[in-house]
């Protein structure tokens, strides 16, 4: 998988969590 991709899921998740909290 493309290190971008990874990059991109990664801040998307933690976007979701910090707006959870």
């Amino acid at each position: 998988m493309d290190s971008t991709v990874m990059v991109a899921l990664f801040l998307s998740l933690a976007g979701g969590l910090s707006t959870c909290i």
